[in-house]
Protein backbone atom coordinates (compact mmCIF):
# COMPACT_ATOMS: atom_id res chain seq x y z
CA UNK A 1 0.00 0.00 0.00
CA UNK A 2 2.83 2.42 0.83
CA UNK A 3 4.46 1.79 -2.53
CA UNK A 4 1.39 2.81 -4.54
CA UNK A 5 2.27 5.84 -6.64
CA UNK A 6 -1.26 6.67 -7.70
CA UNK A 7 -3.91 7.81 -5.28
CA UNK A 8 -6.54 5.57 -6.87
CA UNK A 9 -4.41 2.46 -6.38
CA UNK A 10 -3.69 3.43 -2.77
CA UNK A 11 -7.41 3.79 -2.23
CA UNK A 12 -8.10 0.33 -3.68
CA UNK A 13 -5.40 -1.25 -1.51
CA UNK A 14 -6.78 0.54 1.51
CA UNK A 15 -10.27 -0.78 0.80
CA UNK A 16 -8.94 -4.35 0.62
CA UNK A 17 -6.88 -3.87 3.79
CA UNK A 18 -9.90 -2.60 5.71
CA UNK A 19 -12.02 -5.44 4.36
CA UNK A 20 -9.48 -8.02 5.50
CA UNK A 21 -9.44 -6.40 8.95
CA UNK A 22 -13.22 -6.99 9.18
CA UNK A 23 -14.56 -3.52 8.40
CA UNK A 24 -17.97 -3.48 6.74
CA UNK A 25 -18.37 -2.30 3.15
CA UNK A 26 -20.57 0.58 4.27
CA UNK A 27 -17.92 1.77 6.74
CA UNK A 28 -15.16 1.44 4.12
CA UNK A 29 -17.26 3.47 1.67
CA UNK A 30 -17.65 6.23 4.27
CA UNK A 31 -13.93 6.23 5.08
CA UNK A 32 -12.94 6.45 1.41
CA UNK A 33 -15.83 8.74 0.48
CA UNK A 34 -16.93 6.31 -2.24
CA UNK A 35 -20.16 4.56 -3.09
CA UNK A 36 -20.68 1.19 -1.38
CA UNK A 37 -21.04 -0.47 -4.79
CA UNK A 38 -17.60 0.83 -5.80
CA UNK A 39 -16.06 -0.69 -2.68
CA UNK A 40 -17.98 -3.88 -3.36
CA UNK A 41 -16.52 -4.06 -6.88
CA UNK A 42 -12.97 -3.57 -5.50
CA UNK A 43 -13.48 -6.44 -3.06
CA UNK A 44 -15.09 -8.69 -5.65
CA UNK A 45 -12.26 -8.02 -8.10
CA UNK A 46 -9.68 -8.78 -5.41
CA UNK A 47 -11.39 -12.02 -4.41
CA UNK A 48 -11.47 -13.23 -8.02
CA UNK A 49 -8.04 -12.14 -9.20
CA UNK A 50 -5.91 -10.94 -6.29
CA UNK A 51 -3.99 -7.69 -6.12
CA UNK A 52 -2.95 -7.96 -9.76
CA UNK A 53 -6.59 -7.67 -10.83
CA UNK A 54 -6.93 -4.33 -9.00
CA UNK A 55 -4.40 -2.62 -11.27
CA UNK A 56 -5.73 0.27 -13.29
CA UNK A 57 -6.29 -0.36 -16.94
CA UNK A 58 -5.60 2.36 -19.46
CA UNK A 59 -8.67 4.34 -20.42
CA UNK A 60 -8.36 5.79 -23.88
CA UNK A 61 -11.30 8.11 -23.45
CA UNK A 62 -13.64 9.07 -26.26
CA UNK A 63 -12.69 8.03 -29.76
CA UNK A 64 -11.09 10.80 -31.84
CA UNK A 65 -13.40 12.76 -34.11
CA UNK A 66 -10.71 13.90 -36.52
CA UNK A 67 -8.94 11.65 -38.96
CA UNK A 68 -5.14 11.44 -38.93
CA UNK A 69 -4.98 13.54 -42.06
Amino acid sequence: MKQAKERRMYERYQAIYLHLKGTSMTAIAEILNRNRMTVSSYIHTYENGGLVALRLKHSSGAPPRLTKE
